[in-house]
């Protein structure tokens, strides 16, 4: 009798923990959305060659789904309801791989798990890729530095970072994904220039 009571209780309790859990808020989904090209201002320059997107690496935070937010230059949080649907380094190099991908400024873009030698490897390195809550300013901001390398010399080619901030329509985990994939459009855009220069 004593072990049926246990089991009953057991799984009474267990009930009650798996009701106490799906009862909160859902959890929501951010993504990067691909950018729109205008290829006009593409050249041909590297159309022979191939290139490889390099992992995107984080220099200051921790990168990961976690959307991240500030109230200051010295303090970080994070949204408990709403993340990235993916890591945010897998995010921007599938992003940069697609983009590049549209405009056909190389022969082949590929992405960092390739086993494929190429001509041209892109590094990329966060630096800030959050959430900015400045009394009642909030913009979304990201800064990240680009490497250009030939793959056969080894040698830099090129660097540059770029900063963006972008204002949020809302202060919110929503208006925060909205504003960041506006400076994706940018970024994609300056990137291909940089490139090309």
């Amino acid at each position: 009798m004593r072990i049926k009571s246990k089991k009953v209780y057991c799984s009474m309790l267990i009930g009650l923990l798996m009701i106490g859990c799906s009862s909160g808020s859902p959890l929501k989904l951010y993504t990067l959305e691909k950018s729109q090209i205008n290829k006009s201002f593409v050249d041909r320059r590297y159309s022979k060659n191939s290139i490889k997107i390099a992992f995107v690496k984080s220099i200051k935070q921790r990168s990961g789904y976690k959307m991240h937010y500030s109230y200051s230059r010295l303090d970080y949080g994070t949204y408990h309801d709403s993340q990235w649907s993916n890591d945010i380094g897998k995010l921007l190099e599938a992003n940069i791989v697609e983009s590049l991908g549209d405009t056909h400024l190389f022969r082949v873009v590929l992405p960092y798990n390739s086993n494929i030698d190429t001509d041209y490897e892109l590094k990329s390195y966060i630096y800030d890729f959050s959430h900015h809550i400045r009394g009642k300013k909030s913009s979304a901001v990201v800064s990240i530095q680009f490497n250009l390398v030939d793959k056969r010399s080894g040698y830099l080619i090129k660097s540059k970072k770029f900063n963006y901030s972008e204002p949020t329509l809302t202060i919110n985990a929503q208006g925060y994904s909205e504003a960041t994939n506006r400076i994706i459009g940018r970024m994609d855009r300056d990137l291909i220039r940089f490139i090309q220069k």
